[in-house]
């Protein structure tokens, strides 16, 4: 029975650990779809936060800032309103959690006006566990006007003449979830 559970807890550590460390190697659609990701972070200014301390605070503002106003019920000429079901919706997409409370059945908002365009990129991405990634990026700036590829390379920004200025990096652990035979990510933490 000892030898039994010996291996059985063997089998457990090895295969834990076999994901543990391992960097992944991404497609460009992949890798296109992580930058993609991590934008509507970097977009909204989004704050970075330990797992466990994602405040309804954070995910109210990160919402807001996400939903286009497009289709919302607009209060008056610069303003419109936010249901309380679509940010859970939002949050829950990026999160996988909502909001604990809300303060209001909708939030008011203003339109949005034409602020610098943050970007990001993933560099690399390293299998935490089974589900689990930690992803290694850099965070970028632009004019509200540019029209550029934002998954290519800062040497081909430079030769197309777009100005694009590095913020930073950021630091991330994701989750992979698997829903209707689709993958999608949901952020646990997220540093910059």
């Amino acid at each position: 029975m000892k030898q039994m559970i010996t291996i059985i807890l063997c089998l457990v550590l090895y295969t834990t650990s076999a994901f543990a460390g391992t960097f992944v190697d991404m497609t460009k659609v992949e890798k296109d779809e992580l930058d993609t990701f991590f934008s509507t972070f970097s977009q909204t200014w989004l704050d970075g936060f330990a797992e466990g301390d994602l405040t309804d605070e954070i995910m109210l503002h990160f919402a807001e800032s996400t939903i286009s106003d497009d289709g919302l019920k607009k209060t008056d000429e610069n303003h419109y309103a936010i249901p309380t079901t679509l940010i859970d919706q939002t949050t829950e997409k990026y999160f996988g959690k909502r909001m604990t409370t809300h303060k209001k059945t909708e939030y008011i908002m203003p339109v949005a006006d034409g602020e610098a365009w943050r970007f990001s990129q993933i560099n690399t991405l390293e299998r935490m566990d089974e589900n689990v990634f930690l992803a290694k990026g850099t965070i970028y700036v632009a004019g509200s006007g540019a029209v550029f590829d934002e998954h290519a390379i800062p040497a081909d920004w430079k030769k197309q003449g777009e100005d694009v200025e590095t913020v930073g990096p950021f630091t991330a652990r994701i989750r992979k979830l698997s829903q209707n035979g689709k993958d999608r990510y949901i952020l646990l933490d997220y540093r910059i």
